[in-house]
């Protein structure tokens, strides 16, 4: 078995495990699991990878609802109204979201 790359490696996770899915799938590797170990990738992520599921970042951008200009905007006026003494609540959050969108 090919030795395990070093922990300061430079190649991002995502690389790695993009490697790991075509080496399983080109027969590089006679495993999922062997492929993920063999490029320094955890298993279970990369079945999860190969399956379709999409890492943090990118779930976190499809499910926003607001656009970075309209979160700024946001933003501005809840430090505004903190610095008054009042932090808004969660409901009036929804308030200035709203009427911002």
């Amino acid at each position: 078995m090919p030795s395990k790359p070093s922990e300061d490696s430079t190649i991002p996770v995502q690389v790695q495990e993009q490697m790991a899915i075509e080496m399983a799938a080109t027969g590089t590797a006679p495993s999922l699991t062997m492929a993920a170990a063999m490029v320094g990738a955890a298993p279970m992520t990369v079945m999860y990878r190969r399956q379709g599921r999409k890492d943090r970042h990118e779930e976190g951008q499809r499910r926003q609802k607001l656009m970075p200009e309209e979160e700024r905007i946001v933003l501005e006026h809840c430090y505004f109204r903190c610095r008054l003494g009042f932090p808004p609540t969660i409901w009036q959050l929804r308030e200035i979201a709203t009427s911002i969108i």
